[in-house]
Formats: C-alpha cells, sequence, structure tokens
C-alpha cells in the first residue's frame, strides 16, 4: 500500500472515531435529558400524590364515622300481631298456640317465667306453703282489676282451676293434676295439694279467668263464654275470621305499654302467617332456626331467646363399656362438649348439663365437668375394645352433626366409633332392643323444673337405676322453705354428676323477628312471645335520632 493510500484510510478511521464520539456524547446528552423529564414527572407525581392523599385523609378524618341509629320510646301507634285460624275464644279449649300468646295479652297469670324462667309474680304478690307443705298459699295483688274495673279475687282464681280440671283436653290440665281443693279467702287463694311439692307455683302460668262472664256483654263472645280481661291489653273490637282489636288497659296494675293499641289478624294457617309478615303486614313472628334465613333483609331485625327443647348424649349403662360409671365420666372429659355444640348448633345454642335451664335460679352446679382434659388416649375399663355405636335422628341436621363430631373427639382419644343415622320409628326400635352404645336425643322440659322426669321417660333409654336420684327429687318436693328447697336441688344435680347417666349439651336457642317499626326488645321465654311486650314501641322515620 502506497503512502497517500494510508493517509486516507487513517483520516476515515478518525472521522469515523469522531462521528461515534460525538454519537456516544448526543446519546448521553439524551439520556441525560430523558432522565430528567422522568425525574422530574415522578417527583411531580408523587408530589401530587402526595398532596392527594393529605387531601382525602383531610376529608376522611373530618367525616365522623356513621353512627348506629337511636330510637327514643314513643307513646301510642298500632301493633300489629297475628294468629291462625281457631275454634274457640275459650283459653281452656284452645290448643293453637299463635292463639295461645294472644290470650297472655288479655289475661294474666298468678305468675310467669322471665327470659331464664325464673318464676316472677304477675296477679300474685307472693306465695308460701304450710307447715305441712301440703297446702300452697297464693297472696293476690290488690291493685289487680278485672276490665269491667271489679277486682281480681280468690273465688276467680278458684273457677279458673276447677274449670280446667273438669276439661280433660284442655293443655293447661297437667298443671293443676296435683291439686286436690281450692279454698277462697279475703285476698289470696288456698291450694291443698294430692302430693307436697315445694315446685308446686312454677306451675301457676295459666290465664286467670273471670267467675260468672255470663252477660257481661263483652265484645268478644263465643257462645256462653264471654270474655273479660284482666291483662295489659283489653278486647276492643272483633270482625269475626278477621281481625281482633286490643287497646291499652289504662286501668292496668302493671307497667304500661307504650303502644295504644294492636291489631291481630286471623290468618287460616302458619304458612299465610309467616307469608303476611314477610309483606310488612305483621310485625312480629316467632320462628326456627331454620328458616332463619328467609327474614335476612334490612327491614327486619331478629332476637334470639333460649328455648326448652334439651339436648342429651344418652349412655346405654345396660351393655358394656357404660355399665360402668368411670366409663362415661371418662367419655364425659374426652368430648369438648362447648367447642363441639358451638360447631353442631352454629352458635345457637346454651351449653347446660341439665334438663332445667342454665340462666335458672334452681341451677347452682358449676359446669366444670365440661372442662376438656387434653387430648390423649384414654382407655376404658372393663372393656374389650370394640366399635362403639352411635345412634341419632338422621332427620334433625344440628344433632345429625354433633354426632360425628363426638366420633371425632373419640378417635382422638383411640376410641373408633361408627354413626348411625336413623328414623324416628328405628331410633324407637334401636332403643327398645338396647342396639347402641350412645344416643344424642332431645327432650323438651318440662315447666315445673323436675329433672327426673327425663329419667323416667324412657326407662331403655338408659338401662340405669334411678333410684336415688328420684329419691333426691322427691327430698325437693318435700322442702319447707325456698331455702331448703335450693340445697336440696343442688344434692339432686349433684347426684347426677355422680352416677352420669347422661351427658347434658344444652338448650337450642329459639328466635323472634321484628318489622323494623317496632323498636325495643322483649323478654320473649318459650311459653310467652310476648312477654315484655311494654318495652317496645313504634317508631316514626321522621323522629330518628342519632
Amino acid at each position: 500500500m502506497n503512502k497517500k493510500k494510508l493517509i486516507k484510510k487513517e483520516q476515515r478511521e478518525s472521522l469515523q472515531i469522531r462521528a461515534y464520539s460525538n454519537l456516544k456524547k448526543r446519546l448521553a446528552i439524551a439520556g441525560l435529558i430523558i432522565f430528567a423529564i422522568i425525574y422530574v414527572f415522578f417527583i411531580s407525581y408523587d408530589f401530587d400524590k402526595k398532596e392527594a392523599e393529605e387531601e382525602v385523609t383531610e376529608i376522611v378524618e373530618e367525616t365522623p364515622p356513621e353512627e348506629k341509629i337511636v330510637y327514643e320510646p314513643v307513646e301510642g301507634g298500632t301493633l300489629r300481631l297475628s294468629v291462625t285460624r281457631f275454634t274457640s275464644l275459650d283459653p281452656y279449649k284452645n290448643k293453637e298456640n299463635s292463639m295461645d300468646q294472644f290470650f297472655r295479652l288479655v289475661y294474666d297469670s298468678l305468675f310467669e317465667y322471665d327470659k331464664n324462667y325464673n318464676l316472677i309474680p304477675e296477679l300474685a304478690s307472693s306465695y308460701s306453703f304450710s307447715e305441712d307443705g301440703k297446702s300452697l298459699i297464693v297472696d293476690i295483688n290488690q291493685a289487680a282489676k278485672w276490665q269491667d274495673g271489679s277486682r281480681v279475687t280468690g273465688d276467680d282464681v278458684a273457677y279458673t282451676i276447677n274449670k280446667i280440671k273438669n276439661s280433660p283436653q284442655s293443655p293447661y290440665n297437667s298443671l293443676v293434676s296435683n291439686i286436690a281443693n281450692t279454698k277462697a279467702m279475703s285476698g289470696k287463694i288456698q291450694l291443698d295439694l294430692i302430693s307436697p311439692n315445694s315446685l308446686e307455683a312454677y306451675k301457676l302460668i295459666y290465664p286467670i279467668v273471670k267467675k260468672d262472664t255470663k252477660g257481661t256483654g263483652a265484645i268478644l263472645n263465643d257462645g256462653e263464654y264471654g270474655v273479660v280481661g284482666n291483662g295489659m291489653f283489653t278486647v276492643s273490637g272483633y270482625k269475626k275470621g278477621k281481625t281482633i282489636a286490643l287497646k291499652r288497659n289504662e286501668s292496668y296494675y302493671g307497667p304500661k305499654p307504650y303502644v295504644s293499641e294492636i291489631l291481630v289478624n286471623i290468618y287460616a294457617d302458619e304458612d299465610i302467617r309467616k307469608n303476611m309478615f314477610m309483606s310488612s303486614s305483621v310485625d312480629i313472628i316467632d320462628t326456627n332456626y331454620y328458616d332463619l334465613n328467609k327474614y335476612d333483609y334490612d327491614i327486619f331485625r331478629t332476637s334470639s331467646y333460649q328455648g326448652r327443647i334439651f339436648d342429651f348424649i344418652a349412655f346405654n349403662s345396660g351393655r358394656s363399656p357404660f355399665d360402668q360409671g368411670q366409663n362415661r365420666k371418662s367419655i364425659a372429659k374426652i368430648i369438648d362438649i362447648k367447642a363441639a355444640a358451638a360447631d353442631a348448633y352454629r352458635g345457637k345454642f346454651q351449653t347446660s348439663l341439665f334438663p332445667i335451664n342454665n340462666g335458672s335460679e334452681l341451677n347452682s352446679v358449676n359446669t366444670a365437668l365440661y372442662d376438656k382434659d387434653s387430648v390423649k388416649k384414654t382407655r376404658l375399663i372393663a372393656f374389650e375394645p370394640r366399635r362403639l355405636k352411635i345412634i341419632t335422628d338422621k332427620e334433625d341436621p344440628m344433632r345429625h352433626r354433633m354426632a360425628y363430631i363426638v366420633k371425632d373427639d373419640l378417635s382422638k382419644a383411640g376410641i373408633d366409633s361408627d354413626v348411625v343415622g336413623l328414623t324416628e320409628e328405628e331410633l324407637k326400635k334401636a332403643v327398645e332392643g338396647g342396639d347402641f352404645d350412645l344416643g344424642i336425643f332431645s327432650y323438651q322440659v318440662p315447666v315445673n323444673k323436675d329433672i327426673t322426669k327425663l329419667n323416667n321417660s324412657n326407662p331403655k333409654l338408659f338401662n340405669y337405676d334411678f333410684t336415688a336420684i328420684n329419691q333426691a327429687m322427691k327430698e325437693v318436693y318435700n322442702a319447707k322453705s325456698k331455702y331448703e328447697r335450693s340445697q336440696k336441688y343442688t344434692k339432686l344435680e349433684n347426684k347426677l354428676l355422680e352416677s352420669l347417666p347422661y351427658l347434658g349439651i344444652g338448650f337450642r336457642n329459639e328466635f323472634k323477628v321484628y318489622n323494623n317499626r317496632v323498636q325495643g326488645e322483649m323478654d320473649s321465654n318459650s311459653l310467652e312471645l310476648y312477654n315484655g311486650i311494654e318495652k317496645v314501641f313504634i317508631v316514626d322515620k321522621q323522629a330518628e335520632k342519632k
């Protein structure tokens, strides 16, 4: 290559290097410019965002949280209730539950139950027993009057009791079965008992009717039976087959209700009654757990109360392993009753060891038995290992689920078992034949707090000798004072714990649903849905207070 060509080549390479260098500079400058733009953008964006967030925060902070509406009680208004069609206006011929609830608005009883099923006076002011315990003396509230202005007397109470005793088909007949004679005295009534029973007052919960109502000109009249009330409300009108109108009893001796009127609609059956509640033509309805979802709307509110259906685990003490008391107690420690009940009954339940409502003043034994032992393998004494048989009603989802939870708890302790769901008829056969080890059952407790009624309801259910426990119940009956009765009842409960023929699960809740136009809360129980109705009131939407 000559010298001239070599110089030209070096010049071209030099130019390329300078061009490349200039390109790098230009790209660097462009990159710096782009970076600067992006940086400024993000700084600006971040600043704007922060400023916006501060503005939002400031706005949120200035807006107070939504407060729950508080309704002040107001006087007046019409409460809309309902009953299904009835055949008689005589409360002792009536067998329709919704009509029984109506009667309790018009008639008071000597006593009633609070929400914990404790006895509280209504027409009565107090009670006491004779020295031998064979007579119950009830003092009548001197302020209690009938709708016609006359006083409620012992003669009225005696008339009511004799009327029930002469009505074998009456739903109240069993409540007067232990009364031999009545003796009306000035301002009181003496009830001579066939057998001493310190719990007899718990049965004085039937409506008291007025003696000699014939020809009184009452608005309601069913043949020869006129209606004159003594309750919180009086009858003011009646359209046969359609409505019954009530008004507040202004001379009532007890608490004064807020609502001034009640319109009771009469419907052909329970389904129509519930449908009319859904259409907001009725203000309060009772329901069960399975129908609760029907009322899951903003226009309704639901409230629960403890019912009288007691669920329990029965041990078949007629065969191994539960012929041994220690094995029954071991199982009681293995099963986590509280957790199991919360799961099986979806929280709509209240645990109780005994068939007496756990809020009762008589139920004094603690629930230490429910404290679950650590999950460890437990050996049942004198027992050749085999799979235990747990039976229950397959048509009852809650009890059926409870049975499987019991099975799981037993499995964790190394005890194998099978759950067998049966029809009602199959359950009877299994119990009669003793073909089970454990069973999940239900029982409606009696009103008089006699917890041995469960023990004696079906001898084959437990296959256990209840002689000692029945004797302890008899001692409760023979108690001469409330204090002695309480002591004897505690002794009875402890005897049940010592022998443990069954393991109590507890009581199912029942429910009432309100239309939101009704505020306040009643003290309902399974016998009186409208107990505490004086506490509810009708709200005017324009008068709501925050």
